[in-house]
Order: structure tokens, then sequence, then C-alpha cells
């Protein structure tokens, strides 16, 4: 069993490597590597270090927002604490895309430490932080390319469809999780100051590899790419992100190196992060402080 657990193991990595090493190599079959060098090669990196602070806050937002709903399941776990498992969970993300290897460490950990908790609890409140912030994300697409000028037809009028996204929205929480039902509105503030902060780290990489163009049209790209990175086909969204970035400039008559530059600069600053995780995830003990915890009986509803 154990052996064959390892092969999958060794599978999906082979795979998802695979994949990444594919998309990167077709990226940079279809533009001069160098260019994408030289970006970064004069890069201000003061800029850069605001868009590294910007994500940091970005991550700060979202681990306040899925502590929301741990705490509706009455999880209720300390500030320092669910940053330090936020953390971790970024960390195991980078070689598990899609979040799916955080939220399950997450889960896994809450459970022993709440085991009156149910587990199908745990699993909707990791699934409903992520899509709550999906739901943002998809709305923002959608009112930026209302204001993106481009020759195709009704552009201006996709900022409509946020409305029966919206309803669409309210009908999942209120029909199939009505138990975080009462923190609609706070989540998605805190989605919204998640997104907000990482267009906010996408404009200040932008600007730090010398675009001068406007911004309106990398950001929107930025944005789908974002959604494109959340596939789990390859490791931590390399090479996808790039790709939907290359091909959007493309479609978009936008510089390529640019484009693809905001993707691999972003990418950096994910990993670089992320690892910050790893300090949080050596020892046995080193998440169970009692002192980090104070833990209540849920109700099991």
């Amino acid at each position: 069993m154990e052996k064959t657990k390892l092969i999958k193991r060794w599978g999906v990595w082979a795979f998802k490597g695979t994949v990444s090493a594919l998309a990167i190599f077709y990226v940079f079959g279809k533009m001069e590597f160098r260019e994408v060098g030289l970006l970064f090669k004069t890069a201000n990196w003061w800029l850069m270090l605001a868009a590294l602070v910007l994500f940091v806050f970005s991550k700060v937002f979202s681990a306040y927002r899925l502590q929301l709903f741990f705490r509706q399941i009455q999880v209720t776990i300390s500030h320092g604490f669910n940053l330090k498992l936020y953390w971790l969970g970024m960390f195991y993300n980078i070689g598990l895309p899609g979040g799916i290897g955080g939220d399950a460490y997450k889960v896994y950990l809450l459970k022993k430490r709440f085991p009156e908790v149910r587990t199908k609890l745990l699993v909707s409140a990791a699934f409903m932080d992520r899509f709550s912030g999906m739901a943002v994300l998809c709305s923002l697409v959608v009112i930026l390319l209302s204001f993106l000028p481009t020759p195709w037809p009704f552009t201006a009028y996709f900022w409509l469809l946020v409305i029966p996204g919206a309803f669409a929205f309210y009908l999942v929480f209120h029909g199939f999780f009505k138990t975080f039902k009462p923190i609609l509105l706070p989540v998605n503030v805190w989605s919204v100051l998640v997104q907000g902060s990482q267009l906010g780290s996408a404009w200040c990489i932008l600007h730090a590899l010398g675009s001068d163009a406007g911004a309106m049209p990398y950001l929107v790209l930025f944005l789908i790419s974002s959604m494109a990175a959340i596939v789990p086909v390859t490791i931590g969204g390399i090479g996808l992100r790039e790709a939907v970035l290359l091909e959007g400039a493309i479609l978009l008559e936008q510089e390529q190196s640019i484009a693809v530059g905001l993707g691999l600069g972003f990418y950096l600053i994910t990993v670089f992060t992320s690892l910050w995780g790893i300090g949080f995830g050596l020892g046995k003990n080193a998440l169970a402080k009692p002192h980090e915890m104070n833990g209540t009986t849920p109700q099991n509803s």
C-alpha cells in the first residue's frame, strides 16, 4: 500500500512537472527569454519590494477571511495560530497547485485539534473560502473587461454579468451552505481586499519592469491567468499562468515580454513568500502551542 502511494505521488509530480515544462517551453518558443531577462535586469527593485508587501497583505487578508469560516463552525483559533497555519498551507501549495495540498493539511490538523467538529464542516469551510475568492475574482474580470477598449462587441456591458453572478453566489450560500450565510458580507469585503491587494502587487510589478503603456489590459490578463493557475495540472501554476498571459498579450496587441515578466515576477514573489511557511512546520508540535489556541465545543449542525 505504501509503495502504491509513493508511486502515485511521484507520478503526480512527474505529470505536473511535465505540464509545467511544456508550458514554459511553449512560452519561450514564441518569444526570446533574454527579453524577459533584460526586464528583470533593469527592474526597479523598490517597486518590486512594494509588490511583495502588497502580496503579503493580500495573504494576511485571505487568512482572516478563512478564519471567519472557521469561527462560524465554532473552530476558534487565535489570529497568530491562524496565520501560521495559513502560511504553512501556502508552503504546501508550492508543489500542490490549486491550493489542494494546503487546504487538506489545514483540515487534517484542525480535525486533530477539534475532533468533535465534523470533517464535512471543515471541508466546507475551506471550499467556501476558495469559492468566495473565486467569485470576487470573476466579478473583477468582467468589470475590468467592460473598461477595456477592444474591437469585440458588447464588452462594454460585461459588467452586467456581475448581477446574475452575485445572485448565483447568494443561492449557493443560502441553499447549500446555510451555516456560513451570516458571514456573507464580511467574507466578500475581505475577498475584495485580497484581490485589490494582488492587483496592486501586479501594478507594481508592471511598472517595476518598465511598462509605460496602460496597465488595464495587463491587469485583466493577470486576473484571468490567476483563474487559470488554479487548475491543478502544473507546479504552483508556473507555465500555465505565463502561457495565458502570452496568448492574451498577443490577442490584445500588448507587449509580450511585459506580460510574461508579470507572470514570472508574481510567481517568484509567491514562492518567496510561501517559503516562510517552512518555519512553522518544523517539529511535531510546531503549530500546537497551547497558548496559541482557544478551543470551544462546537455544535454539529
